[in-house]
């Protein structure tokens, strides 16, 4: 987990946050592009300090209104925990009250096989534009913790890999935080802790 400056060119959509934080997200993917599978590729600085340990708590799912006959879609819910485990303050986005403020973006779900090796589910790209809003950052002191409430992440599956994944499947997200210094946008990038999501049934 690492902290760059980056430059955000391009475009993405806006959903508002449940709670006092606003989140960007562009993980709602149209079901006939369900088989593209897009890459996050971020600038990180040499020798940055380590991000926050990151723990998805308040996790639960339920069935998408985007699933189809043939794709199984979840709306994945889950809030974010920030732990600064390093000795050194970290910045982190600023808690704001305002919709269409970009702090968190999900590029990925991965799940863990049996085997322990892991998987991916789902992945996505971010792009910004000159007009794309960011929280401001904030200073998280060693061993202090801060929660980032999230939108729901859209995860679509083909019907018969939706069945493979089990009732309770053991998932981790990569996340990217955003906020806005000085210099210019910061980002870090990172992978929770291991979770496990109970899923509701799939149809037949």
């Amino acid at each position: 987990m690492a902290e760059s400056l980056l430059s955000l060119p391009g475009i993405r959509d806006n959903e508002k946050l449940k709670g006092s934080i606003s989140v960007t997200q562009t993980n709602r993917r149209s079901i006939t592009s369900l088989a593209t599978v897009f890459s996050l590729s971020l600038s990180i600085a040499a020798g940055a300090d380590p991000g926050p340990e990151l723990k998805a708590q308040n996790v639960g799912a339920s069935l998408s209104n985007q699933t189809t006959s043939i794709v199984t879609a979840y709306d994945i819910h889950f809030d974010l925990k920030l732990t600064n485990k390093s000795d050194k303050p970290i910045r982190i986005p600023k808690a704001v009250r305002t919709s269409g403020v970009t702090t968190v973006f999900v590029s990925a779900i991965e799940r863990q096989q049996t085997e322990g090796n892991w998987t991916f589910l789902n992945q996505s790209s971010f792009y910004g534009t000159s007009s794309t809003k960011y929280a401001d950052c904030s200073l998280l002191a060693p061993g202090e913790s801060a929660e980032i409430q999230l939108a729901s992440y859209v995860l679509p599956l083909l019907k018969e890999r939706a069945r493979e994944l089990g009732k309770e499947p053991t998932l981790r997200a990569s996340v990217t935080l955003f906020c806005k210094a000085a210099g210019g946008v910061l980002n870090t990038s990172g992978t929770t802790v291991p979770f496990q999501l109970h899923l509701p049934a799939v149809d037949q």
